[in-house]
């Protein structure tokens, strides 16, 4: 679920907040969607790509990973990309969960261009370590065989 909001100045903005609500019984029950771990990707040099990315909130809570932001592949339609986040662990350890997709349409006015409105990312990620640290995380863009990756600039944020 999106939310919008518009300001009197003309200013707008989305806030993606990783909840979904899905009909049943008559009614719409809200639930998380946790990424589900999933093999190694094919991340060959030769398929690198220029891309664009931002993580914009890395959060703890509960024993799990919040990671909302956007990334796309420069001049590719962003409608049928896929993100994978890779978390690295102190013992050496990697994993890697698939990240959901959403609309960001305050990236359309990004470089002018309808394409890059598909970029959003957002994972939730059952975690079990409390020496997670943004440096062992990386966020993994692909797009028609070809990929992008790029780190977190953001500190993590623990709540309760």
């Amino acid at each position: 679920m999106c939310l919008s909001c518009k300001n009197t100045d003309e200013n707008s903005g989305i806030v993606e907040t990783g909840y979904f609500f899905e009909k049943g019984n008559g009614i719409f029950q809200k639930y998380e969607k946790i990424s589900e771990p999933i093999a190694v990707p094919d991340c060959s040099e030769e398929n690198r790509h220029v891309g664009y990315g931002w993580v914009d909130s890395l959060t703890v809570s509960n024993d799990r990973l919040y990671i909302r932001g956007w990334g796309y592949l420069d001049g590719i339609d962003s409608t049928y990309q896929h993100a994978i986040i890779k978390i690295a662990s102190s013992d050496g350890t990697v994993q890697y969960f698939k990240a959901y997709p959403n609309t960001r349409t305050d990236l359309i006015g990004f470089q002018n261009n309808l394409e890059n409105q598909n970029s959003g990312i957002s994972a939730t990620i059952d975690i079990t370590t409390d020496d997670l640290k943004k440096e062992n995380i990386e966020v993994y863009i692909f797009n028609e065989n070809k990929w992008f990756s790029f780190q977190p600039e953001k500190d993590i944020q623990y709540s309760e």
